[in-house]
């Protein structure tokens, strides 16, 4: 978890592994990060597939129906989606952390930087903008 939090593999947080054993459990360790991530990652993109390929077929299916055809298209690519987001978020994101411990989200929350503002309000101040 550490390795993950650092986003380094799991050996570069040892300098020197002298005991073969210990350099070999290392390795198993981050073998096994590397093999349930790769599940993870299987897992979510199937799950986004199987939402695209059913999308495709709903809207090639739906031209024919007219004014419902693209009442339905729109529905389900925007009301699908946000559907998808939320049971991703509540659903299979917390079960597949339950049953691969070791795998990650690709994406991590957007941290906003606090600074920011302050640091631009400052440039404007020395650019003589008058603005704060």
């Amino acid at each position: 978890m550490v390795a993950a939090a650092l986003r380094v593999s799991v050996s570069d947080l040892f300098s020197r592994i002298d005991d073969a054993d210990f350099g070999s459990r290392v390795e198993a360790l981050q073998s096994r990060v590397v093999d349930q991530q790769a599940a993870y990652d299987r897992a979510m993109a199937a799950w986004r597939w199987l939402y695209v390929g059913i999308g495709v077929v709903l809207s090639f299916s739906s031209f024919p129906l007219g004014q419902l055809g693209v009442v339905l298209f729109l529905s389900y690519w925007t009301g699908g989606l946000l559907i998808l987001i939320a049971l991703r978020r509540i659903i299979f994101e917390p079960r597949l952390e339950q049953r691969y411990p070791l795998a990650r989200r690709r994406r991590q929350p957007h941290v906003r930087d606090k600074t920011t503002p302050v640091v631009l309000a400052a440039t404007d101040a020395e650019a003589g903008t008058g603005r704060r």
